[in-house]
Order: C-alpha cells, then structure tokens, then sequence
C-alpha cells in the first residue's frame, strides 16, 4: 500500500515538476538578498532546507546542520551521515569550534563567553533537519539542542562515525561525544526556551509540523530507542517541532523550519516574537494541491505570521530539492541555482506570498544566496 501510494504521488509529480516550480525557481534566483561585504562582521549562511550559519563574527549559532543530501529522496532506501560532505560543509561555512576563555564546556561557559560554534539547534528531528546535529556538535565540542528524537540520533551517530571514519579522513578521535554525557538541554515539554550565547538572545518556541500525507507516512512523532545507520527516514521520527527567534542588538529574525499550524503557537509567544525583522519561512509542503493546503488555507497561515510577528521581510526557505548534492566536491560552487522539490507546487506557494506581499505595506518576500554569506537585515531601516 506504501509503495502504491509513493508510486502515484511520484507519477503526479512527474507531470509538474518543471511547470508547477518554473516561475519560483527564476524569482528565486533572480530576487536575492546582496552578499556581504568582505570585513562585514554579521553574516548567515544558507546551506538549502532550513540549514543556516549566524555568525557575527565572535559566535555562531547553527540551525538544523543538514549536509549529508544522497542523490535520490530516502523514501524507501536507507540513507546514512556523509562524512565528506559534513567536512566540506563545515570548512565552506569556517565553523570554529566552541572556545570558552575561562576553559569551560559550554555547558558551564559564561554565556556571554561564548566563541565559535556554540549551539546546534534542529528545528526537528526528521532527517533533512537532525540527522548531522550530533556529529557537528560533537566534532565542535559545542552544545545540542534537543528533544526525545533528537537524543535519540546521538548514539548511532557515534556508532556510524567510529564504524566508517578513518584517520585520513576523519580521526574519529577527533569528535568529543563526552559532552553528550549529560542529558542536552530538552524542548520536550517546555512551550518556549530562553537563553543567550555570546550577544544572542536565543528563544525557541514549540510549533507544529506541517501535515501531509508524506509527513503521516514517514513523520512518526517519537525516533525508537535504538537504530543503527544507514537506517529509513521513519526511525527518526519528528519528536517535538520548534521554531527559532534570534535577537541580535536591535535586529532579531525568526526561523521557521516547518510551517504548520503556527497563528496560534506564535500568538501565545506574541510578546518574544513581536517587531521581528525577517522571518525565514520553511514552505515545504504548502504547495502541494490536493494533497497539502488549500489558498484559502495556506494565505490565512502566511498571513498570520507576518501579523503576528510584524515582520517586514520574508525568506523562504525549506523548498528546494534533497537530492542535489552541495558539498560532494570542495569548494562548493557558489551560489548554486537550487532545484525545486519534485512533489512541491512552488508557483502556488509563491502566488500566494505575493498576494500577501501585496496585502501588507512594507512587506517584501526575497530570497537567500546559497553558499554565500549575507546580512538578512541589509535595506531595512
């Protein structure tokens, strides 16, 4: 029945892979946020999904850290970290690894010590979002946020890592899964999460996943005790869904990494996230007719974040396709044309932003370069 049913959604798909996503994909590339600068201190890189670098040139704050992309979607093969594309990922972006000056974990680091990668923060644990978070934070003794799922990636990763590195490649010597000794700091049950690392103020917010019939498939809530890699995408199963508001001075952003049912969440943290800046807005499924959101639908959502939020910019994110593989070859073009998702009807979505864009007055919908750091608050006042 499983495979019946992905056999007639890749056959739906066929017929609108290219028409359905052609006009999203040329504003895409064509409506891009600037570069920054050389010297420019504040800076986020975009990796594709929802994976992004901010750094502002002491700290930095990684979301989701998904680079290990195999050339085919993982729905019925197993799928597996991807050593060398982690390490290109991680030596494209500069990832520094976390250095406190008083010596400390960062853990026990004064927060305003914080230096390097200091956090990696997957907004869920399904696996375009978690599946490289523990490598990462272990390669880069940094923390991990985490729920239930999340935990739960740490020690197959461990086990994958000292099963398949070497020490021409990557000493597995090298990662510190000590500092996954104690329990990570946990979004199970907590509705918001508050903190600061280096000059960020960081809170995450519980949100909803978006629901499909993909996500309903493969999207189990909670990832089992125990699973080795390569492994199906359904042993990590989402666990608990977050968004991320990052204050940084007078400018703050909020990252969405999936766009479920969000007004009334967002509503109840209306006091953390009011007057945000930017807004990057995971849109993955939210074109998909018949099967995901309706206009009506997926206007009133959109909508409802930029009323809630305030924002004047909207980014989207989490829409381009798994497949292409970014970091198989160092260095990494730069600012490569992302492919569109195969099951996604982007011009759908993206009608129904501009029609929101043309609804709200100082509203504008742009996109981020890939590869290529920029400043997500460059033109606004």
């Amino acid at each position: 029945m499983m495979r019946a049913l992905l056999i007639g959604a890749a056959l739906v798909a066929a017929t609108c892979v290219i028409s359905c996503s052609d006009r999203f994909a040329e504003r895409a590339y064509r409506d891009q946020l600037q570069p920054s600068q050389r010297g420019d201190p504040f800076k986020v890189i975009f990796s594709g999904i929802s994976t992004m670098l901010i750094d502002d040139g002491k700290t930095q704050i990684l979301i989701d850290g998904y680079f290990s992309r195999a050339p085919y979607i993982p729905l019925i093969q197993r799928t597996a970290p991807d050593l060398t594309q982690i390490k290109h990922a991680a030596q494209a972006l500069d990832i520094r690894e976390f250095a406190c000056p008083s010596g400390h974990d960062v853990k026990n680091c004064p927060q305003k010590q914080h230096r390097g990668l200091s956090w990696v923060i997957p907004v869920h644990a399904h696996y375009d979002h978690a599946m490289d978070s523990a490598i990462l934070a272990a390669k880069y003794k940094s923390g991990l946020i985490a729920d239930t799922s999340v935990e739960r990636l740490i020690m197959p990763s461990k086990e994958y890592v000292e099963d398949t590195a070497t020490p021409e490649f990557w000493d597995p010597a090298d990662l510190d899964w000590n500092i996954f000794r104690e329990r990570p700091p946990v979004m199970d049950t907590d509705p918001t999460l508050e903190f600061t690392s280096g000059d960020f103020k960081i809170t995450l917010i519980k949100t909803a996943h978006i629901e499909t019939p993909i996500h309903r498939l493969f999207g189990k809530k909670i990832t089992p005790n125990y699973f080795n890699f390569p492994s199906g995408i359904s042993s990590m199963g989402e666990g608990a869904s977050i968004s991320v508001h990052i204050k940084h001075g007078d400018r703050s952003m909020l990252i969405i990494g999936s766009a479920g049912e969000l007004a009334a969440q967002l509503a109840k943290a209306r006091d953390l996230v009011i007057d945000t800046d930017v807004v990057f807005f995971g849109i993955g499924g939210l074109g998909l007719q018949g099967l995901g959101l309706q206009k009506k639908k997926r206007a009133d959502l959109i909508q409802g974040v930029v009323e809630t939020t305030g924002a004047r910019r909207v980014i989207p994110i989490h829409w381009d396709s798994h497949t292409q593989q970014l970091f198989s070859s160092f260095p990494p073009e730069l600012n490569p044309e992302l492919e569109a998702f195969w099951l996604n009807n982007l011009n759908a979505t993206l009608e129904t932003l501009e029609e929101v864009e043309l609804h709200n007055e100082g509203m504008q919908v742009v996109f981020a370069p890939v590869l290529q750091p920029f400043d997500p608050f460059q033109g606004l006042d």
